[in-house]
């Protein structure tokens, strides 16, 4: 089981035990500590879920990641996130995808297929807190911009992403250098 629903479980528990006892023995003190223990316990409840999390495998065998272009430096270069409509949840924050799912363009992926393609700005991309090598997109400003297209949401199949803004997401970000009466504070 996962650290937070076991913290949770037992918080409940000790909640329960502490009130039963301030009821057994009519004691204010268990009543005292029975009301400390949500105040620590809720830091370690599971999140609720505002995130989707995406990778290729059987379970979703629509879903695929792939790069185009890059091709003697004139082409920028894509990232194509390609799913079945229905596969991103539109109501969620943010959808994340690791960055080692992706492969190389195959044959079969340059076939023309009817699709409705999304293009994903560097300012929609997010890092992903904790997972090193997962990069996400918020999905509030594609809703934005959908709104005057003639496609809905439930028809886009595609994600296009530069893989220059991937990689300026991925630079490390360096200190910020102040400058307070003409002296450098920082780096």
């Amino acid at each position: 089981m996962n650290k937070s629903i076991c913290s949770a479980f037992a918080g409940i528990l000790i909640f329960a035990v502490l009130i039963g006892l301030a009821f057994r023995y009519q004691s204010a003190y268990f009543l005292y500590a029975a009301s400390i223990v949500p105040l620590v316990t809720v830091p370690f409840l599971p999140d609720i879920r505002t995130a989707q999390y995406l990778r290729a495998g059987k379970r979703s065998p629509s879903l695929r990641f792939y790069r185009t272009g890059e091709a003697a430096g004139t082409d920028p270069g894509l990232i194509i996130v390609e799913f079945a409509p229905g596969d991103i949840l539109w109501n969620k924050h943010t959808v994340y995808f690791s960055l080692q799912d992706i492969a190389e363009a195959r044959a079969d992926s340059a076939e023309k297929k009817v699709s409705a393609t999304l293009s994903v700005l560097k300012y929609d991309l997010v890092r992903h807190r904790r997972r090193k090598g997962w990069v996400g997109v918020r999905l509030a400003p594609l809703k934005e911009r959908t709104a005057g297209l003639s496609f809905t949401l439930r028809e886009v199949n595609r994600l296009a992403i530069r893989i220059e803004d991937i990689r300026e997401l991925a630079r490390p970000k360096t200190p910020a250098v102040r400058e307070r009466k003409g002296t450098t504070i920082g780096a």
